[in-house]
């Protein structure tokens, strides 16, 4: 998991003329290197990095399987709660990052479905009554599609 603190902390390291550190940090070899030779892209490249690296520690996290809900990193693999709030601020953000395209539609549509079936394996062993009510509650405020919805009370049952 990426630390956005650390991911600022590199971002600073372009006050004394070394840009792209925070980008390498994040795996993003290619533009680590551009922004190095470039000096940030002439500063813009840094500067909308100012504005954006929260964002995109975020979607690296998220793409390697681990969200942050406020309440500390969960992988995704490993949530074992049924947790209504944290899985509309994880489709909430996988949505912002869509809509940002931080992500490409395969792996938006890859990543519901692993927070869907992950919420549907913990409701499968809890209350399953509870957990398609939640699912409705998620249908209903268009988080969910009907198709998802479906695959979620079949994966219940």
């Amino acid at each position: 998991m990426k630390d956005k603190a650390l991911a600022y902390l590199f971002w600073c390291a372009a006050l004394f003329g070394i840009c792209g550190i925070q980008r390498f940090y994040l795996g993003k070899t290619g533009t680590g290197f551009l922004w190095l030779f470039t000096f940030g892209l002439l500063g813009f490249g840094q500067l909308i990095d100012l504005f954006t690296l929260g964002r995109q520690v975020d979607s690296h996290n998220l793409r390697l399987g681990i969200a942050d809900f406020g309440d500390g990193p969960v992988y995704l693999d490993e949530r074992r709660e049924a947790d209504l709030d944290g899985l509309r601020s994880g489709l909430q953000e996988l949505d912002r990052l869509l809509a940002a395209d931080l992500l490409d539609q395969k792996d938006y549509a890859y990543r519901k479905r692993e927070l869907v079936r992950a919420f549907a394996e913990v409701i499968q062993v809890g209350e399953p009554e509870d957990g398609l009510l939640a699912g409705a509650q998620l249908l209903d405020e268009g988080l969910l599609t009907p198709d998802e919805f479906r695959r979620l009370k079949t994966a219940v049952r």
